[in-house]
Parts: C-alpha cells; sequence; structure tokens
C-alpha cells in the first residue's frame, strides 16, 4: 500500500515563529509571507514576482508589508521593476535568522 502525499502546505518552525524579526512585523506582514511561500514554492531560485493586485491588500498596505518584510530580514529585492510599471523581482531570504534568538540574560516571555 502506498503511503498518500502530504497535502500541500507551508511549514512554519517555532524558531521562526518565536523570533525577534517574526514577531516584529505587523499581522499583515505575517500573512503576506505565509501567502508568498504558499504561492510560490518550488520556483527556481526563490525567485518570484509580486504583483500588488495578487496580494489582496491595498497598494498601501502592500508597499508598507513587502518593506518590514524586507527590513526584517524575510526577503531580499533582486531586481526593482520601476519604469514601465514591471514588478520588482524578489527573493526568500534567511537574513531573519541573525535576530531569530533572544539576546543572553533576557526573558521571552
Amino acid at each position: 500500500m502506498k503511503k498518500p502525499k502530504d497535502a500541500p502546505h507551508v511549514r512554519l518552525y517555532f524558531y521562526m515563529l518565536e523570533s525577534k524579526a517574526w514577531n516584529s512585523l505587523s499581522p499583515f506582514s505575517q500573512s503576506l509571507y505565509i501567502k508568498i511561500r504558499k504561492e510560490h514554492r518550488g520556483q527556481s531560485e526563490n525567485r518570484f514576482k509580486l504583483p500588488y493586485s495578487q496580494t489582496g491588500y491595498s497598494p498601501a498596505t502592500t508597499s508598507r508589508c513587502l518593506a518590514e518584510l524586507e527590513k526584517w530580514g524575510f526577503i531580499d529585492v533582486v531586481q526593482r521593476g520601476g519604469l514601465f510599471h514591471q514588478c520588482n523581482i524578489y527573493a526568500l531570504s534567511e537574513r531573519w535568522k541573525s535576530n531569530a534568538l533572544p539576546e543572553k540574560g533576557k526573558s521571552t516571555g
């Protein structure tokens, strides 16, 4: 008997969910990160375009969320779109791990 395949899913590990970086994100940014991971899994080099119209948020909220995700190290801008209304190209990043652990001697609660 064959083992059934897992349903598609996005893994979020406890060490990320408990990190300073994750907890510094707004709920909208956290939600957008999960959406990015869901929609762009398995793409080569983790590069992706994200048209604002596909986020479900207003352009202002999307812009703020992307800036937060970049600031805290969850995504990087690989190429700026700019002219002719082209989308930026992003890549998933693990820079957030540099902020993942609480400082020594500090309580996590």
